[in-house]
């Protein structure tokens, strides 16, 4: 049920985040071509439209793409569709593992796009160079052989583990929020802003690894507030 759980939100998800996708991507081709035609022509105006159109896009893949997982937790969860979410044969950690999960992966896919924008956009402006790749395969090779396979462990342990986190806190504080009958937007966001002040005491001191710290803490961080979301769903929801 997990499955089918997940596969629905992706489905969901994918007819608002496709279509900005290509966009992106169509944006940067014609950014990188402006900025191509620019530097044998005296024009100013295309680059800097299409540079302006393309940061837009890729500040809406983002945006969005957190927007409307939040929006989708909040409303299938503690909205409307609360009722008939909630009373389906799953269990509610699958329901908050389900919208964890596919916020995790479109985000990922966000950053993918993102890195192919920009390619598209070196490529299509004329700055990339194929012939240095070819020419000069070891200095590639030295540039991502820098860290070591721990260093870029624990460096991707860290970003998965601080987005977990930042998203567990916003669900705690919609969770927490929508207690209140007056007002649950505001009071999620003071939830939040009150939380995330405790969370900012809780690791504003000096460590000695504090690569290690910050993944610790972050984990510990999204076990709490799963704790606090998955505690309110379980005692304090009435869906009557």
């Amino acid at each position: 049920m997990f499955g089918k759980l997940l596969k629905y939100e992706m489905k969901a998800i994918s007819r608002t985040m496709l279509p900005i996708y290509l966009l992106t991507l169509v944006s940067s081709v014609f950014a990188g071509a402006s900025i191509g035609y620019s530097s044998n022509n005296a024009s100013s105006f295309l680059p800097a439209t299409g540079l302006t159109a393309y940061t837009i896009l890729v500040g809406l893949t983002f945006g969005v793409c957190l927007f409307v997982n939040i929006l989708r937790f909040r409303d299938d969860l503690f909205g409307k569709k609360a009722y008939s979410t909630l009373t389906l044969p799953v269990s509610l950690p699958s329901h908050i593992f389900a919208k964890l999960l596919a916020s995790t992966i479109w985000m990922f896919f966000s950053s993918v796009i993102f890195i192919t924008s920009i390619i598209i956009l070196t490529i299509a402006a004329g700055k990339f160079n194929p012939a240095f790749i070819i020419e000069n395969p070891q200095k590639i090779i030295d540039q991502f052989t820098r860290l070591s396979s721990k260093d870029l462990a624990m460096a991707a342990g860290i970003i998965l583990t601080s987005f977990i986190s930042s998203m567990m806190h916003i669900y705690a504080s919609i969770a927490v929020g929508y207690q209140f009958h007056q007002h649950p937007l505001l009071a999620s966001i003071i939830a939040y802003i009150v939380t995330g002040v405790i969370s900012i005491a809780f690791i504003n001191f000096s460590v000695d690894d504090l690569a290690m710290f910050m993944l610790v803490s972050r984990s510990i961080e999204a076990v709490i507030f799963f704790g606090i979301c998955y505690g309110i769903m379980r005692f304090h929801m009435n869906l009557e």
